[in-house]
């Protein structure tokens, strides 16, 4: 046989072969999940507290929500906390599912390097650092940010994630910038903790302290603005307004200098900003928020940086801010004059108020005067009606006595008092036997009927009065009535009167209100001509501004074709050296990827042995103890589990304190060398609000009084 047809006969039976010895080896289970350190569990749930605090966390987060990621490469595990993974318990919103990224340090311990609510998060490997492309909600999107889509890129030097061109190219992002980490104010630099805090004063209420104020302005850390490789700030954005007046604060931009500190290098006010990462370096953007927008694009222009100024505007920015200066002016005076002439109308108003109430006063006054002397005369009728009925009863208590008399046939008895007997007169000295000499007419009586003839002349004059009072009460009556009615009528005739004044004084409030609404229109029509001659002028000198701006729009577009040209020329060579530098980058991580697969792949293979020699170790273990202590074996195992699981988790948390307290010695170390290479009192004194009783507290203070010392020199 010769050689290639052996080769083709073994080739095909190890090919036949083949299935069998797959079916035979023995399969590979998947490698278990790596479980997150304690550290990193009570961190993540540490940082969902503060950013959610109305959230329902459980006491320990579920161990499914963490995936070990590569971030900086440092030979221990990152870890990726999916919010969409710990069930209904308010880490989720429209917005997305709160993500962090937790990353090992150098000196041990974790830190936050992301806490969004965010969509879907990709984590891509790079030799340059690792990327990180995040989805956001529309909401969350920025203009020219294809697809709601952002990249950041680990950056080892800063520790941090850095601003990247996303997947589509897009190199621009409109501000305020998102960060991946809420700023603390703690770990702020000390110029721009007092940047922050000034912004924040404007809106302090009325008699409270610096520093007490209630709103917090945007803080974002930006990519280098001025070229010297710091990353620098800015405070504040176009939407940042104070609460109560909601007066617009605008934003500040502070670059870095030599010394190691922060500076103001731009503030505004109506005009938004944007970064625009291009390869000659961050460019921002100022943004006419404030104008007309066509179709959401509002009127942008670049600001120019000089390293003696600072940033400027441009010279169409400028324009525009000069005429809208100019608006604002006009504005101004528009809203004076009708504050004017409000306060004129106002005081007419109060005047024919004050008239107003003058006259009802005036009227109030007339009529309690009125009613006090209708009350008097009620008073006093009322006073002559209880004297006359107090004499009607006497005259007939008198009356009914002389009855009696008759009756008793003069004598009284011993309980009812009367006339005395004939003869006796009233000057007898008699006396009933009750001691009353009783009540009898003047007068001597001789014989009985001359007394009878008495008491009946008594009883016709007490007639003839009582008839002559009915007479004099009727007439009371009648007059009374006829007070009464007269007193009707003159009500009548004063409401009447009333309803004429009421009249007269709603005529007079039409008259004036007309006046009033003829001046105010004529002075309307007034501030209207003159409105219209101002735009008129505005008109001209906008079209001559204009006329001006297209001049000088031609020249900056010829210059601009001019320097296109040479762009274009230094694009394609860049872009050369681009497309090269993208395949060695590729190679380089394909290498990568390799290595990674291998190193994978020899950890699955020393973990399989390690598990399968504790397996056979266990096993050997469990009979040799089945052997030996048969009856205690399930006590002492039980016990053995329980001392081994109080062990592991006195280790695991004495190693989490311990981290926690190294992290903690490490940040307050790191803030005082940053405190303390500014050198200024306010650095000292922040550090001191912050750690009073640090290690560095007494060099602190001993800091603070050398420079108060010096300024006092």
């Amino acid at each position: 046989m010769s050689a290639p047809r052996f080769i083709a006969a073994a080739l095909l039976v190890l090919g036949l072969a083949a299935p069998s010895l797959a079916d035979a080896a023995p399969r590979r289970r998947p490698a278990p999940a790596p479980i997150p350190p304690a550290a990193v569990l009570d961190m993540a749930r540490a940082q969902l507290v503060a950013e959610l605090p109305e959230a329902n966390l459980p006491p320990r987060l579920p161990a499914r929500a963490f995936h070990a990621v590569t971030i900086s490469a440092d030979g221990v595990a990152d870890w990726r906390v999916n919010g969409s993974e710990m069930g209904d318990i308010g880490v989720c919103d429209e917005q997305g599912c709160q993500t962090l990224l937790i990353v090992s340090q150098r000196g041990g311990g974790y830190a936050v390097i992301f806490d969004l609510p965010i969509g879907p998060m990709i984590v891509t490997a790079n030799a340059a650092g690792a990327i990180v492309d995040v989805s956001l909600d529309s909401q969350e999107c920025r203009s020219a940010q294809a697809e709601c889509s952002v990249r950041y890129q680990w950056d080892a030097r800063t520790g941090r994630l850095v601003e990247r061109p996303n997947a589509r190219g897009v190199t621009r992002w409109d501000g305020p910038l998102l960060q991946p980490v809420r700023a603390d104010w703690r770990t702020l630099p000390p110029d721009v903790a007092v940047a922050v805090r000034d912004m924040a004063d404007e809106c302090r209420q009325p008699g409270r302290n610096r520093g007490d104020s209630v709103f917090s302005p945007t803080i974002a850390n930006v990519p280098d603005v001025n070229g010297d490789g710091v990353r620098d700030w800015i405070i504040g954005s176009a939407d940042d307004a104070c609460p109560n007046t909601n007066q617009p604060l605008g934003y500040q931009i502070l670059v870095s200098t030599a010394n190691g500190r922060f500076q103001s290098a731009f503030e505004a006010t109506g005009l938004g900003y944007a970064i625009d990462l291009t390869p000659r370096g961050t460019r921002v953007i100022a943004i006419d928020v404030m104008g007309v927008c066509q179709e959401d694009t509002c009127f942008e222009e670049p600001l120019r940086w000089n390293p003696t100024g600072g940033f400027s505007l441009g010279p169409n920015m400028q324009a525009r801010e000069r005429q809208r200066q100019m608006d604002m002016q006009r504005q101004a005076e528009l809203d004076r004059q009708e504050a004017e002439l409000r306060a004129r109308m106002a005081d007419l108003d109060r005047q024919q108020q004050q008239a107003q109430d003058a006259q009802r006063r005036a009227e109030w006054e007339r009529q309690r005067a009125e009613n006090a002397r209708r009350q008097a005369d009620l008073d006093r009728q009322r006073a002559d009606y209880e004297r006359q009925r107090a004499e009607e009863e006497r005259r007939r208590n008198w009356e009914r006595q002389q009855q009696q008399n008759q009756q008793n046939n003069g004598y009284p008895g011993n309980n009812n008092p009367g006339p005395f007997p004939p003869g006796t007169g009233n000057n007898s000295g008699y006396r009933p036997p009750n001691g009353n000499p009783g009540t009898v007419p003047p007068g001597n009586y001789n014989s009985g009927a001359d007394y009878q003839q008495q008491q009946a002349d008594a009883a016709r004059r007490a007639e003839e009065e009582r008839r002559r009072q009915e007479q004099l009460r009727q007439q009371q009556l009648q007059q009374q009535q006829q007070q009464q009615a007269n007193e009707a009528e003159r009500q009548r005739q004063e409401q009447l009167r009333q309803q004429q004044l009421q009249q007269q004084n709603q005529q007079q409030q039409a008259d004036a209100a007309r006046r009033a609404e003829e001046e105010r229109r004529r002075q309307e029509q007034q501030r209207q001509q003159q409105l219209l001659q101002q735009q008129q002028a505005a008109e001209a000198a906008r079209n001559a501004e204009l006329l001006r701006q297209q001049q000088l729009q031609q020249q900056q577009q010829q210059q601009q074709q001019q320097q296109q040209q040479q762009q274009q020329a230094n694009e394609a060579e860049r872009q050369r050296q681009e497309q090269l530098r993208q395949q060695q980058l590729q190679q380089q991580q394909q290498q990568e990827a390799l290595r990674q697969q291998q190193i994978q792949q020899q950890q699955q293979q020393q973990a399989e042995e390690a598990r399968r020699q504790e397996q056979l170790r266990q096993q050997q273990q469990a009979e040799a103890d089945r052997r030996a202590a048969a009856a205690r074996a399930q006590e002492e195992a039980e016990e053995r589990a329980a001392a081994q699981a109080r062990a592991e988790a006195d280790a695991r948390r004495q190693a989490a304190e311990n981290a926690a307290a190294d992290a903690a010695r490490q940040l307050q170390e790191q803030r005082w060398q940053s405190f303390n290479s500014a050198g200024t009192i306010e650095s000292y004194q922040a550090y001191l609000d912050a750690y009073p009783n640090g290690p560095h507290a007494d060099e602190a203070r001993n800091a603070i009084k050398m420079l108060q010392q010096q300024q006092a020199q």
